[in-house]
């Protein structure tokens, strides 16, 4: 049970890692909303290769195994996409919170 704990309290530290920093590129820096969901995609993807790096090579037992193309099975073109457009969605949004947030 401590392991699954592990691994669900892991899974968690790295969605809000994921949020904190897409909301962090929206606020700091002043670029085009295209390259920040680039940027933010891209560091998803990063994540991705460390976390599932330890857990396929250390702990050998993969957190998630893609098929197609894919590095060591750990990361996907198609998933680094997939982030990149959630990333551009997530700071849409952002941007509509902040416009009609209540003062």
């Amino acid at each position: 049970i401590s392991y699954f704990l592990f691994i669900l309290s892991l899974k968690n530290l790295q969605s809000s890692i994921r949020l904190v920093f897409i909301l962090f590129i929206e606020d700091t820096l002043k670029i085009n909303l295209i390259i920040k969901s680039l940027i933010g995609g891209s560091f998803i993807t990063l994540l991705e290769l460390v976390v599932g790096s330890y857990f396929k090579f250390i702990k050998n037992d993969p957190m998630w195994v893609y098929s197609g193309i894919t590095f060591f099975g750990i990361i996907s073109l198609k998933w680094s996409l997939l982030w990149c457009a959630l990333t551009l969605v997530i700071l849409l949004i952002h941007k509509v919170i902040k416009r009609y947030k209540i003062k």
